[in-house]
């Protein structure tokens, strides 16, 4: 099993049904996971227990932190096409913890990290612009908060599972 760090947003109870309602229907992690931010990806090297002191210390020196949803961004993957939310608001600040763990953890460095909430992963491009189309035409402005980092372990299939979560607390 693969450990990773993600951040499980609070919102309002309506921008929570419109992002679970919208991945139900589009992505087929949304019964195994609940909207999130991944902040440290899965590795296969890397286990759940490994990322527990990097997430520990870094909520400890870490203050909640507000965003705002806005952009929708189509990202292809091959062999599927995802379809995210990302926010204009308190990006930078997801971005700077996303390497703050990076910094405290025993992972190498990966890809550049875009935070975004899955909401679509789909085997087909025309229908993730179909669908990011629809979305970014609401307008969407979807506020919300981190307040703290959960650990968690990936596996194949099945829920992902909550190893240990952290308040942020500075």
């Amino acid at each position: 099993m693969a450990g990773a760090i993600v951040a499980f947003p609070t919102f309002g109870e309506a921008d929570r049904r419109l992002v679970e309602e919208i991945r139900r229907e589009q992505d087929p992690n949304a019964a195994r996971i609940a909207a999130h931010f991944t902040l440290v990806f899965p590795d296969s090297k890397t286990k759940a227990g490994d990322l527990l002191g990097p997430a520990a210390a870094v909520a400890r020196e870490t203050s909640p932190l507000a965003f705002v949803l806005r952009r929708v961004i189509v990202h292809h993957r091959a062999p599927d096409t995802y379809v995210f939310l990302v926010p204009d608001e308190g990006h930078e600040s997801l971005v700077r913890l996303h390497d703050r763990l990076k910094a405290h953890s025993p992972l190498s460095a990966g890809e550049a990290f875009l935070p975004h909430i899955t909401v679509a992963r789909l085997s087909s491009r025309d229908a993730a612009k179909t669908l990011a189309t629809r979305l970014a035409g609401r307008r969407l402005a979807v506020p919300g908060t981190v307040g703290a980092l959960s650990v968690v372990e990936v596996e194949a299939a099945g829920p992902v599972r909550t190893v240990d979560s952290f308040p942020l607390r500075a």
